[in-house]
């Protein structure tokens, strides 16, 4: 089933929600906004993802704030 986390880019796409632990309203870092157990959560999940290529945040397809950081691949792909 096609998602709906991102207007125009869901095809093919997997959305993720992660639940901020402190709430800031600018851009930041991860560790600004979500707690290391979330980011050591998040790349275990992402490692089970078959074929996955590239990770990307909300704010780099929206005039949005989320997820707070900007998403670099780098960052969550598994080298």
């Amino acid at each position: 089933m096609i998602g709906a986390h991102c207007i125009e880019r869901n095809r093919g796409t997997l959305g993720v929600l992660l639940i901020e632990s402190r709430k800031i309203d600018r851009m930041g870092t991860f560790d600004d906004y979500f707690t290391e157990a979330q980011r050591l959560s998040l790349k275990a999940e992402l490692a089970r993802v078959p074929g996955l290529e590239k990770v990307s945040g909300h704010n780099d397809y929206a005039p949005k704030l989320c997820p707070g950081f900007k998403v670099q691949s780098s960052d969550w792909l598994a080298a």
